[in-house]
């Protein structure tokens, strides 16, 4: 049959309206008649709509076990240094408890020299694109630290304080436009020898860009009665740093054997979810932090109370997170964040962990006074790895399959 025309039109809006009234839940009279914004997005009695806090999830704050001698809480502002400020909190509790006395570390002399450091390995790349990325895996990150040492917070403050905004995204600007320029200049370079003279060239140029802002970094410096620079001072009061690092990951495919890789320095234990569970809840209970890396998925977190659960959350049918190995093989999967873990609590009808305690490194004011609380639904399904040195002597599985390279998993 055929449509009149000139009807089409009011077809046409009848089925719109029809379909608002499908989407909105809204009164024959209210879809048919006068519609607004406020009408339909404003309703003081609505339910709970995707997205809103589950009124039935019950959070609490105390847990069964937690590590004493927590340092302050880190704040890396705008930067993607949480795998520096991870290691550094892990450090600070190693100290206390060494020694019996507190210790703040300076992260800000840390997120300096790894900014400049990355700033000088994109300079120096075959790529035409520039990304100044800050995020590192835990062996990166550690490698740093060991190269760049540490030094005690109050030896040295920069000009201005880098890591908040506008200066780093300032900052961040300048070094790209002058890796543009060197890249574009090395591009039309003759010889290698005109290339190493441009990101020479270059390299002078980031280096006067950190002095300015950070002002004089001090080479030396006294501690308790003692001259120390950065590397001595890492070396002689953080030894464990230096030691055989251990880290097991969770599979991506939970049906792969129980892995190891190693070589001189540190050790991948390839596992599943049950295997870094019981690791880390073992290493709390001798009293240690543990380092977890895991994936960021921002709606299931709620940074007012620090809250991660999907538990905790009002959520649509059918739209919770797929397993691990499809998040990888089709882009999804969450952002890397790096914290530490610093306690639990048990479900008293299973026996199993039920939430962890996490020490993050947002500031104070994030969270519980800077401390989240990691529920078992958000672990078991986002948590990549932990590390831990191989003096804490965790019994490894009896049964492992060695693999030949070294390629630990992020």
């Amino acid at each position: 049959m055929k449509t009149n025309s000139l009807l089409r039109p009011k077809l046409a809006i009848a089925f719109a309206l029809a379909f608002a009234f499908l989407l909105f839940g809204l009164a024959p009279e209210m879809a048919f008649g006068a519609l607004s914004c406020r009408g339909v997005f404003t309703n003081p009695d609505r339910a709970a709509v995707f997205g809103d806090i589950n009124q039935e999830f019950k959070h609490e704050l105390k847990f069964d076990v937690e590590v004493p001698n927590q340092s302050h809480v880190k704040d890396q502002c705008q930067l993607g240094t949480c795998h520096l400020q991870a290691w550094v909190s892990q450090m600070e509790h190693d100290y206390q408890v060494r020694t019996g006395k507190k210790i703040e570390l300076s992260t800000k002399y840390l997120s300096a020299y790894h900014w400049m450091m990355r700033a000088v390995q994109e300079l120096v790349k075959k790529t035409p694109g520039v990304s100044i990325e800050l995020g590192a895996t835990q062996y990166d990150s550690r490698a740093l630290i060991l190269r760049a040492g540490v030094m005690p917070e109050g030896v040295w403050e920069p000009i201005v304080d880098f890591t908040s905004e506008p200066t780093a995204t300032r900052l961040q600007g300048y070094l790209k436009n002058v890796i543009v320029r060197s890249k574009e200049a090395q591009a039309k370079a003759l010889n290698n020898a005109e290339v190493m003279a441009i990101q020479l060239a270059s390299q002078h140029e980031i280096a006067e860009i950190f002095n300015n802002v950070l002002g004089h970094v001090p080479e030396k410096f006294e501690f308790e009665g003692k001259l120390y620079n950065p590397e001595g001072f890492r070396a002689e009061q953080f030894p464990d740093l230096g030691g055989y690092l251990m880290t097991v990951t969770v599979q991506d495919n939970p049906r792969l054997k129980v892995a190891l890789q190693s070589d001189r320095s540190q050790a991948v234990i390839e596992g599943n979810i049950n295997l870094v569970e019981k690791t880390a809840r073992a290493l709390i209970d001798k009293g240690e932090n543990v380092y977890l890396a895991y994936e960021h998925v921002s709606e299931y977190v709620d940074n007012a109370s620090g809250v991660m659960s999907m538990k905790a959350f009002v959520q649509p049918p059918n739209s919770g997170p797929v397993s691990r190995l499809k998040r990888h093989a089709s882009g999804i999967a969450g952002g890397g964040h790096a914290v530490q873990i610093v306690g639990y609590s048990l479900d008293p009808k299973t026996g199993r962990v039920a939430k962890w305690k996490i020490k993050n490194s947002w500031g104070e004011k994030a969270g519980h006074d800077g401390y989240y609380t990691m529920y078992r639904d958000y672990f078991r399904q986002f948590v990549r790895n932990i590390s831990y040195y191989s003096t804490s002597k965790i019994q490894l599985p009896s049964k492992l399959e060695k693999r030949d390279s070294f390629d630990p998993a992020i």
